[in-house]
């Protein structure tokens, strides 16, 4: 149920992001450069950064995993409240709610390729069957060709992931998404959806 809910998760407004914060988002190594307005910008749609640089959200995340080694990071923050254009893509009121009809939320998404979720497959010990015919081949040649084929197709799948990582949070670095708080509700679980007291 919780995978179908993600799956169907829809968006439904989006805000920008300050450029020197999307700039560093989009990049996939240093540091991103923390200035006073994106400190700001975060903290008043509810995030946070640590002190060793890690960022929080008021309201949890959500990390789905993919077959593929791409992980979703959903940080959830701040409500915002409002309906119409006020929340599609922000309006006169928009951040001079408190409460109100039209509970939204907040939605900071990024995506990162997790390399050890594909392990690595053996590699040929030589690739001389290369410069042989078939009819040459011997048994160690055709388990170098097996493993060769096993080897390529990692690495296509390795570089397929890193390359699909790279464009999504190319493509997510610019927005602050919202979603409605019905749909926050329920992605969101508990404790004690999770947990249960062990029985004696």
């Amino acid at each position: 149920a919780l995978l179908r809910e993600i799956d169907d998760l829809k968006i439904v407004g989006v805000r920008t992001k300050p450029a020197g914060l999307s700039e560093g988002l989009r990049r996939t190594e240093g540091d991103v450069p923390i200035t006073q307005e994106n400190l700001l910008s975060l903290q008043g749609k509810g995030y946070y950064f640590t002190r060793d640089g890690s960022l929080l959200s008021n309201e949890g995340e959500l990390e789905v995993r993919t077959s593929k080694g791409v992980n979703y990071i959903l940080r959830f923050g701040e409500v915002l409240y409002g309906t119409g254009d006020d929340v599609t893509a922000g309006g006169e009121s928009e951040g001079s709610e408190e409460s109100g009809p039209g509970e939204n939320r907040y939605l900071f998404i990024t995506a990162t390729f997790d390399q050890d979720s594909l392990p690595e497959p053996p590699k040929p010990s030589n690739t001389r069957f290369e410069e042989k015919s078939e009819d040459e081949w011997t048994d160690a040649d055709r388990q170098n060709k097996e493993r060769k084929e096993q080897h390529d197709a990692w690495q296509a799948s390795v570089d397929e992931g890193k390359s699909l990582a790279e464009e999504l949070n190319s493509r997510f670095a610019d927005w602050y998404y919202v979603i409605s708080a019905d749909a926050f509700d329920k992605i969101r679980s508990d404790r004690e959806d999770l947990v249960k007291k062990k029985e004696s």
